[in-house]
């Protein structure tokens, strides 16, 4: 299996992300002035909690898993998240 990284943040946070070496970011390729508030904003977020499997440019891989409604499905739909992140980056490496 390959490795996934599951980041969680505040949609909020105006804050410029910094990674580790501020250039090594694990193949992800991110600008030196993205906030979580920014990328939100780009990708029309506005409920949390919302899941979503990205690519190396922070592009959404397909619909994002939005809110929690039903405790019945969440898991489901959250596996289909994953398993869409383990399928590119499998990919990718």
């Amino acid at each position: 299996m390959p490795k996934i990284a599951i980041v969680e943040f505040d949609i909020n946070d105006s804050t410029p992300v910094v990674t580790a070496s501020d250039q090594h970011s694990g193949g992800l390729r991110l600008p030196s002035n993205l906030s979580p508030l920014a990328w939100a904003k780009a990708h029309k977020i506005r409920v949390v909690p919302t899941v979503t499997a990205v690519n190396r440019q922070l592009i959404p891989l397909g619909p994002p898993l939005i809110g929690y409604s039903s405790a019945d499905f969440y898991g489901a739909y959250l596996e289909e998240q994953i398993t869409e992140a383990v399928k590119y980056w499998a990919k990718a490496q």
